[in-house]
């Protein structure tokens, strides 16, 4: 039945509540004077738990401490009653016990002899359950010593019999007892203290009050508290029929072992030796004072997000959650329209183990409990627990706990009988199932059962001859076992036994449908700005939907992590359809960028192609519904395009004006130009603004003199002129910008150049370029050509910072020449500017006008076969040699395959094989390199 060896290891958290307590000490471990529970210290070899007790040199774990709150008032009040531990021997006091008291420092400040009469030691159970007669104000108390504190902080005590004045222990070792014992924190008015005591592996024994011998026929009953590392108090205490003769407890949240791994550490284990179950909490006799260890705020339950669940069927999908607070949570999908989890069901049950504050996100791979998939439209209430204050209670070596463990949480919240948790699965029969009298390391009791996830309200987990199938109250019997004194028999014997629970667990429940809606919209070529920055007016169907030649994408955003659900690119309609959306979530948001979004990653930033401004904003925020859901438009729209202009004309003379509204020759200056997607050519009768007047000149429209940004209303070319007003200078500019009707104007500014035809004996008689996918050709042709003059071609992407694409030589012969050159790196995907510039071996130069080639998707990448089967080829012009990306992604933008390659300059063709497991669909490739990103729609059906 019970041999003399037990130990209870536990981690409890909760919160504070009042007790009217006396005394710490017998009157808390000893609710009654049937049942005895006594202090013990034992250094002796033959003691089966080992060196226990706070005895000479003890470890820190098992010294018993005292908290001095204000040293100025508070002193320690103490008595003890020492004799030998036996279970059959003399129970006379000793008389050569010693008492060491160190301050917080680890400085010995007292030494005492015990003694066995008078003040220090208590005679009855009456005595010491009263408390210290402080000043006569409790006469049935005992008589204390008193130790009077110099410090604040935690001083402890250690307990030994010495005959030599208390200078060493005595040889071989003691194993002692007190029945009555009282360690009291106390003011001289008697105003006391509880929850000021407290030990991280008390040391105690079982003991008939009429004998103070050892006794296995009975219980103890004493309750213990805790105090956590997150500020959290519970208690646990045993029932009638736990016998555990001598034992050993404490407080831990790792289990049997500290390996890091919880869930296995928790789990019962066969053992016949005790572990060392260190670096617990500590344990107290009382409630700790809340004065000295505050306990934590009152935590909330698990917040809900939306939406809960991010995916769509058949999954994965991501469950989703806030943590309040730091600790372990739980959740479950009860998926078998039977509340609560049932073992081998439908029910899905996941764990998290030390999650911190903040967002929580678990990945459920659409599964059930039986590994099937949970079908489209399903409701799943989901339960979210939140439990803090884990408790592991290892018994070591317990042959019979016929009526369980009985745990509650104190504080911050009271949560009496508090679900106990176990896992005996590891357990088996030991020692070849042999069971006799002798046989006190075997057990043939077998395994036991796995309640880690449903639990049982305490008092909980209690065994006797087997397992406990039934989880019953109390565990039966098996063959008397729990009469038969035999060890071998009771399912407790050569084993450590774990049960854990919480101090505080929090419940939050949600019923959920997995199902996804489609959400689509257009983007529209705001030409009037009739959205006029907002979404309350709306698309109308005369306005024409624009992907702004093919650079634009949608993407619908996680409103609780700010990471892309969905992506697509926007078709050449303007019209978009993003899937993945979850039913009735709040907070949604789409974003059209010119980047496409990466599933999972954080959205992109809300942009339009270079030349292209939001007439509303480029996100909405909006809540989902349960079906599918249209009408989320965006307006965009292409901004101006303002020609830059060079001119060369005779050397004008002084103060002389000229008008430019000429025919764009060389020679004769052309009227302001532009164009405009939406609009058509910008010049006359269009508003145009002159954002930089001539440093040099002036500059006069209708004969008023302009300044910087003068808006010109109506434009009659005929009405601007400039004045030449400074003698010996080489040219002359100014900066304009077409305004559309949609109000917005050029964003850069075109510089209109005027130069003197003297610097030069070449004269330029045109100038051209066009483009010839994917390169421009440039023409230009020259009058008087001389031998020594030479042709920089330059190129722009905002018509005022050139740099050089090009360079040729003159002709030989003086004359008339005509010259080409091909840009073969022209920029595709944006709108370029090229002009000339003449240069003589002298120095002397002039430039060309400035022509424009309009922004074009163009073609830089060739896609085939299309559609295709199992493989395709990528053909990729570069620049210069350089790392090319190929992604495949679905319609919903999820990504289905990614490919990295390098590149030559030229030519390079790229070969995407074994792609025939793709299921038969559209699917986009994007083709990336430098700031390119090509996008092609292509399908292997």
């Amino acid at each position: 039945m019970k041999k003399h060896t037990l130990v209870v290891m536990f981690c409890l958290m909760a919160f504070m509540h009042a007790f009217n307590l006396n005394a710490e000490g017998t009157k808390e471990v000893m609710p009654n004077n049937t049942n005895g529970t006594g202090l013990i210290v034992s250094t002796i070899a033959a003691f089966p738990l080992g060196n226990v007790g706070n005895y000479l040199g003890c470890p820190t774990d098992k010294r018993i401490y005292f908290n001095i709150k204000d040293f100025t008032t508070e002193s320690l009040y103490y008595a003890f009653h020492w004799n030998m531990l036996t279970i059959s021997a003399s129970t006379v006091p000793y008389t050569d016990v010693y008492m060491r008291i160190y301050d917080p420092s680890g400085t010995l400040v007292s030494l005492i002899n015990l003694p066995t009469s008078g003040a220090g030691f208590i005679n009855s159970y009456t005595e010491a359950v009263s408390g210290p007669n402080i000043g006569g104000l409790t006469p049935a108390g005992y008589a204390p010593l008193v130790f009077t504190p110099v410090q604040n902080g935690n001083y402890w005590i250690e307990m030994y019999r010495s005959n030599d004045g208390g200078i060493t222990s005595i040889a071989g070792g003691q194993t002692m007892l007190s029945p009555w014992f009282d360690m009291t924190v106390a003011e001289t008015n008697n105003t006391q203290y509880t929850g000021r005591v407290h030990c991280n592996l008390w040391a105690f024994s079982v003991y008939d009050p009429l004998t103070f011998l050892q006794s296995p026929s009975l219980s103890s009953q004493a309750p213990f508290y805790t105090y956590t590392a997150d500020s959290v108090v519970a208690e646990v205490n045993f029932q009638i029929g736990f016998r555990p003769l001598a034992f050993i407890i404490g407080f831990n949240n790792y289990g049997y072992q500290n390996t890091g791994n919880w869930l296995n550490d928790r789990r019962s284990v066969n053992s016949t030796s005790l572990p060392p179950l260190t670096n617990g909490y500590n344990v107290f006799l009382n409630p700790p004072d809340p004065l000295l260890y505050p306990v934590s705020p009152v935590p909330l339950q698990p917040l809900l997000v939306n939406p809960i669940i991010a995916g769509c069927p058949p999954g994965p999908y991501s469950v989703r959650f806030i943590a309040p607070q730091p600790g372990d949570y739980y959740i479950l999908l009860d998926l078998n329209n039977i509340p609560g989890y049932q073992f081998a069901s439908t029910d899905r049950f996941f764990e998290l183990i030390n999650q911190p504050q903040g967002i929580i996100s678990i990945a459920w791979d659409g599964l059930d409990g039986l590994g099937v998939p949970v079908p489209l439209n399903t409701a799943v209430p989901i339960t979210f627990s939140f439990r803090k204050g884990r408790v592991n209670v290892p018994l070591y070596d317990v042959e019979l706990n016929v009526n369980g463990i009985n745990f509650s949480g104190i504080a911050p919240l009271s949560q009496p009988n508090s679900q106990l948790y176990w896992n005996d699965t590891l357990l088996s029969t030991i020692g070849g199932g042999a069971c006799s009298s002798g046989t006190t390391t075997n057990n043939n009791t077998g395994i036991g059962y796995n309640n880690d996830i449903v639990g049982q309200a305490s008092p909980g987990h209690a065994w006797n001859g087997d397992g406990n199938a039934g989880f019953l109250i109390p565990a039966p019997a098996v063959a008397g076992n729990d009469i038969d004194n035999i060890q071998c028999n009771d399912f407790g014997n050569a084993r450590l036994i774990n049960t854990w629970a919480w101090g505080i667990e929090l419940y939050t429940t949600q019923t959920l449908t997995l199902a996804c809606v489609n959400i689509s919209g257009t983007v529209w070529d705001d030409a009037d700005n009739s959205a006029a920055g907002s979404f309350i007016n709306i698309r109308t169907n005369a306005e024409t939907g624009t992907n702004a030649g093919g650079a634009i994408y949608a993407s619908l955003i996680d409103p609780l992590t700010g990471t892309v659900m969905s992506t697509t690119v926007v078709n050449a309609d303007g019209t978009y359809t993003l899937g993945g959306c979850p039913i009735n979530a709040i907070g949604l948001q789409i974003v059209i960028s010119t980047s496409p979004g990466v599933q999972g990653v954080l959205a992109p930033v809300g942009s339009v192609p270079p030349d292209w401004i939001n007439t509303s904003p480029l996100n909405v925020v909006f809540n989902s519904a349960l079906t599918d859901m249209t009408g989320f438009d965006f307006g965009i729209e292409k901004l101006p395009d303002s020609d830059p202009q060079t001119y060369t004309i005779a050397n004008p003379a002084l103060n002389s004006f000229l008008t430019l509204n000429g025919t764009g020759t060389s020679d004769s200056p052309a009227p302001l130009s532009g164009s405009d997607l939406e609009d058509g050519i910008m010049g006359a009768n269009k508003i145009v603004i002159i954002t930089q007047v001539p440093f040099n000149t002036e500059l006069y429209y209708n004969g008023v003199l302009l300044s910087n940004n003068t808006t010109i209303v109506n434009y009659d070319p005929s009405l601007l002129q400039i004045k030449f007003t400074v003698a010996a200078i080489l040219s002359t500019s100014f900066e304009y910008s077409f305004v559309d009707a949609a109000g917005k104007a050029d964003a850069s500014p075109a510089i209109y150049t005027i130069q003197w035809a003297w610097l030069l004996p070449t004269k330029l008689v045109s100038f051209t370029a066009n483009r010839t996918q994917p390169s421009v050709v440039i023409n230009w042709v020259t009058a008087n050509e001389t031998s020594d003059i030479s042709f920089v071609i330059e190129r722009s992407t905002d018509g005022r910072t050139f740099m050089p694409a090009g360079r040729l030589n003159g002709s030989v012969q003086s004359g008339n020449g005509q010259h080409s050159f091909t840009d073969i790196t022209a920029i595709e995907a944006t709108t370029c500017y090229y002009r000339l510039l003449m240069l003589s071996a002298g120095g002397a130069r002039i430039y060309s006008n400035t022509v424009t080639i309009p922004f074009t998707a163009g073609s830089v990448a060739t896609i085939s076969p299309n559609p295709f089967i199992d493989h395709l080829s990528v053909k990729v012009k570069l620049a210069a040699a350089n790392n090319v990306f190929i992604r495949l992604m679905d319609t919903k933008g999820t990504l289905v395959h990614q490919f990295k390659y390098f590149g030559n300059k030229g030519d390079n063709i790229f070969q995407l094989a074994n792609l025939g497991f793709l299921p038969k669909s559209n699917y986009y490739l994007q083709v990336i390199w430098e700031d390119k990103i090509i996008v092609r729609k292509i399908s292997n059906q």
